[in-house]
C-alpha cells in the first residue's frame, strides 16, 4: 500500500466537526511499523470561542464484516479527551496489528475493504474553557492525587495538564 496518510470526510457529532485520520502503515512520524494508526481529529475551529475546549468520550470501532459485530478500542486510562487548540488530534498509534488486520480468520479485510468509524459523546463544557465542575458525592471512595506547581504565581497559560 503505496498511501501513508488517509483523512475521512468530515462529520459532525456534538455540535462540532470531526474527521478520521489513518495512517495504514502506521504513523511514521511518530515511528510506528506493522500496525494501523487511527485518529480523530477536531476541524473547522477558526469558528469556535477563544480558549475553546471540547471533552468527548471516544470510542473507535473496527468491523469484523464476517460476523457483522465491531472490534471496539478506546482509552483504558482516561475516560474522556480533552481537545483544545494545541491537541486538536487524538488516539492510537498502534491501533491494531497489521498482521492482525489482514489474519484472513478475523474478518476486518474482505474485498480487500476495512471498516474503521468512530462514536463520540461530547460533554458539556464551559465554552470559554474557564471554570471548573464539582460534583459532591455521599460515601465517595477516596483517592488523592498530589500535583505541586512551582512557581504558581507566574503561571501565564491559559490552562495547564498534569501528569
Amino acid at each position: 500500500n503505496s498511501v501513508d496518510k488517509y483523512e475521512s470526510g468530515v462529520f459532525q457529532a456534538g455540535g462540532y466537526k470531526w474527521k478520521l485520520v489513518l495512517y495504514p502503515n502506521g504513523n511514521k512520524s511518530k515511528n510506528v511499523e506493522e500496525h494501523v494508526s487511527l485518529y480523530l481529529s477536531i476541524v473547522e475551529t477558526s469558528s469556535l470561542p477563544s480558549g475553546w475546549g471540547v471533552h468527548a468520550l471516544v470510542r473507535f470501532f473496527l468491523r469484523d464484516q464476517d460476523k457483522d459485530n465491531d472490534l471496539i478500542i478506546q482509552d483504558a486510562m482516561r475516560k474522556e479527551w480533552h481537545f483544545h487548540r494545541t491537541k486538536l488530534e487524538r488516539g492510537f498509534d498502534q491501533f491494531i496489528p497489521l498482521k492482525t488486520l489482514k489474519d484472513a480468520q478475523n474478518g476486518y479485510l474482505a474485498d480487500d475493504t476495512c471498516v474503521f468509524g468512530a462514536e463520540i459523546s461530547v460533554t458539556p463544557e464551559e465554552s470559554t474553557g474557564q471554570g471548573e465542575n464539582l460534583l459532591m458525592v455521599k460515601d465517595a471512595i477516596s483517592q488523592k492525587h498530589m500535583w505541586k506547581i512551582d512557581n504558581f504565581s507566574n503561571l501565564d497559560e491559559k490552562f495547564y495538564d498534569s501528569k
